[in-house]
């Protein structure tokens, strides 16, 4: 190989190579100009990274474990008793699963849940109680015209006939629920699809001032001009209340409400031309009807650069004829000493006369206990202290709300406690073998009995 094909290779390795880092590269500008949504899902996923810190309570993991194929377990602790609610995680099994529990001194009444795409279980175990039963999903319809619950059937749970359609009727939409598809369910797909293409979308570069500071900002407003919102709104009531009308006074009201209301709303979002994370975002509204006017304008405020910037800022303005009301929120990020973190926020309402009020709060870590607690303090300086804990192993994760304390010193809660378990495992699916439409009066008269028993026995109330 001579040097002038040496060169020639050597060039062309290099343009190859410039022209995949270009490839690799986002143009933003371009991205701004033709997909302005994605240039603000990418803007709102830069931020959310500078934002969110590591885990600073050392549970994110357990808890996106449980979501995803674990379980969670909300816990109302109280003096004579305890009321758990627990649900399966998204990803956990086949199959959706719940339940709801109550224990005491007395002992405990589980009552669990299951859902597939075949059917439907439930199970029941207390102190004298232990059933499980299932409905078959395709044959349910079928079978319910032979058991007991059918109109003739002379038994004591016999259902009229009305209520037997609305039985089947509920069960088949369960099913459809259960085994639809994104492709069975066009109307949540391209339901709206109408109302998003005539949003109006517009983007610009200019210079802007966020917290005071004027810099370079890539701004994309989407906008819902008037004729918008009144179709919006028209389909609104018309889903929600049309039943209640003739067509005739439909027609009539829908035409009165567009007549007597006018608005137009927008939503900026400012970029940051160099950093590409977004700094702010602005809602504004407009609303006219009949002789009355009111305007919103509301900021959330990430700052310049949402990495180094101390604070998070919501601003709120609701003017009515004229008059003005103002709300405030400032959160500023954690602060760590010694291994405690502490999250202070100031707020601040400003009132039609001019009258500023302002309260505050502050969350406190302590990580070598778990300990959690949040003070607010009011306008008045009174304050509500808020006490609970933070836990985590390798099972899973907890948070715990122990007592909410008065400015007097008094527990609010009274002695009762309220958990929320992250846990790795999943909920034992119900295990059922009996067909529930297959049940006799006899048995299903002495599983009402046993059932409540159980329920006055673990409530601690004589049976």
């Amino acid at each position: 190989m001579n040097i002038r094909t040496v060169k020639k290779t050597s060039a062309a390795l290099t343009a190859a190579a410039l022209g995949l880092s270009l490839t690799g590269c986002t143009n933003y500008k371009k991205l701004m100009e033709e997909e302005p949504g994605k240039y603000v899902a990418l803007a709102a996923k830069n931020t959310a990274k500078a934002l969110i810190k590591p885990d600073e309570l050392g549970i994110a993991a357990q808890v996106a474990s449980a979501l995803e194929s674990g379980a969670a377990y909300i816990t109302v602790d109280s003096k004579d008793m305890d009321y758990s609610i627990y649900f399966s995680g998204s990803d956990s099994t086949e199959y959706q699963l719940g339940g709801l529990s109550m224990s005491s001194d007395n002992g405990t009444l589980d009552m669990r849940f299951s859902a597939d795409k075949q059917k439907l279980s439930a199970s029941v175990n207390g102190p004298t109680s232990d059933y499980a039963y299932f409905v078959d999903l395709d044959t349910f319809s079928d079978k319910l015209d032979y058991s007991i619950f059918r109109a003739d059937s002379g038994s004591d749970y016999a259902l009229d006939e009305d209520t037997i359609n609305s039985i089947k009727e509920a069960v088949e939409s369960i099913k459809a629920e259960i085994n639809k598809t994104e492709k069975d369910n066009p109307a949540d797909n391209g339901k709206y699809d109408d109302y998003i293409d005539r949003i109006g979308v517009t983007s610009m570069t200019s210079d802007i001032s966020v917290d005071g500071e004027d810099v370079k900002a890539d701004v994309i407003t989407y906008s819902i001009d008037s004729a918008l919102f009144d179709d919006i709104m028209a389909d609104f009531y018309k889903e929600s209340y049309s039943d209640y009308y003739t067509e005739e006074e439909w027609t009539e009201f829908e035409q009165q409400l567009r007549d007597s209301l006018d608005a137009e709303m927008s939503l900026d979002f400012n970029i940051n031309s160099k950093t590409h994370m977004l700094m702010s975002m602005t809602l504004r509204g407009s609303f006219t009807s009949d002789d009355d006017t009111a305007d919103i304008l509301s900021e959330l405020i990430f700052g310049v650069n949402p990495e180094k910037s101390d604070k998070l800022s919501l601003y709120l303005k609701i003017s009515e004829n004229g008059d003005s009301e103002s709300f405030n929120a400032d959160f500023f990020k954690g602060a760590t000493t010694d291994g405690t973190t502490v999250w202070n926020s100031v707020y601040s309402l400003t009132e039609k006369d001019g009258e500023v009020k302002t309260a505050h709060s502050s969350l406190t870590y302590v990580k070598d206990t778990g300990a959690l607690s949040l003070v607010f303090t009011n306008v008045d300086e009174e304050a509500v202290s808020i006490n609970g804990s933070v836990t985590s192993d390798s099972n899973g994760a907890a948070i715990s709300l122990d007592s909410i304390t008065s400015s007097e010193g008094e527990d609010l809660m009274d002695g009762t406690s309220v958990s929320v378990r992250f846990a790795k495992d999943p909920i034992p699916v119900v295990s059922a073998d009996k067909d529930f439409l297959d049940i006799t009066d006899e048995e299903l008269d002495a599983m009402g009995e046993n059932i409540e028993k159980d329920l006055m026995t673990v409530m601690g109330i004589d049976y």
